[in-house]
C-alpha cells in the first residue's frame, strides 16, 4: 500500500476542483480512528467555502449505501458535484468485497472522497482491489490547520507564479477565456487567490 501523503483543505480542495481533468477521480483521506464524521463534515464546509461549488456529504454503514449514494437523485446529491463519503469503519471484509464487486455502479462525474481511518486503508488494496485501481496514489493524510497562513500563501503563490511564468492578473485573463491547462496547481493558484468559482 502507498503511503499517505499529508495534506491540508486547501491543496486539497483544488484537487478535487479539477473535474474536468478526472471527472470520476476517487481519493481516499486517511484520518486519526474516531475522527471520520467530525474530519468529513468539517472537509465539506472547507470545500464549499473555496470552491463555491456543489459539495455534499453522505455518512454509509454499508457498501450497498454507498452504491446508492453514487446514483442518488439528483434533487438529493448533485451527481456531478463533489462527495464526500464517511462511515467506511463500520465496514467488514465482506463489505469492501462487495463493495468491489459493485465498483462498475459507483462511476460518477465528480470526484469521489472516501473518509477512512487507517485500519480502512490498510485493508482496501487487499479486500477491494478493483476500487483501489481507481484510487491509485490519491491517498492523503488529513493534516488539519486553522487555514493557511499569510506568509505559507505568499510563498506558494510565488513558486506557481514562477513555475507558469505569470501572474495572477494573467491567470484570471485565462481562466476567463478557459485557456488554461487542466492541473492540479492551477486549480490550487485560482483557489488560493480567491478565484475558485473559475475552476
Amino acid at each position: 500500500m502507498i503511503a499517505p501523503t499529508s495534506i491540508a483543505a486547501w491543496p486539497l480542495a483544488a484537487r478535487l476542483a479539477n473535474v474536468e481533468l478526472f471527472p470520476n477521480a476517487w481519493h481516499v483521506l486517511v484520518v486519526d480512528a474516531g475522527r471520520e464524521k467530525c474530519a468529513a463534515e468539517a472537509l465539506v464546509d472547507e470545500l464549499g467555502a473555496l470552491l463555491e461549488g456543489t459539495v455534499s456529504r453522505q455518512h454509509v454503514m454499508s457498501a450497498q449505501a454507498l452504491v446508492d449514494a453514487t446514483q442518488v437523485d439528483a434533487t438529493q446529491v448533485d451527481r456531478h458535484g463533489i462527495l464526500v463519503v464517511d462511515g467506511l469503519t463500520a465496514f467488514d471484509d465482506d463489505a469492501w468485497r462487495t463493495l468491489d464487486i459493485y465498483r462498475s455502479r459507483l462511476e460518477r462525474a465528480a470526484p469521489t472522497l472516501l473518509v477512512v481511518s487507517n485500519q480502512s486503508v490498510v485493508n482496501m488494496p487487499t479486500l477491494a482491489p478493483n476500487l483501489w485501481s481507481w484510487i491509485g496514489d490519491s491517498v492523503w493524510a488529513f493534516e488539519p490547520e486553522d487555514g493557511i497562513t499569510s506568509g505559507a500563501r505568499e510563498q506558494r503563490l510565488s513558486k506557481l507564479r514562477r513555475h507558469f511564468g505569470f501572474d495572477d492578473a494573467e491567470l484570471v485573463r485565462r481562466a476567463r477565456e478557459e485557456s488554461l491547462p487542466p492541473e492540479p496547481d492551477i486549480a490550487e493558484w485560482l483557489v488560493l487567490i480567491g478565484q475558485g468559482s473559475l475552476i
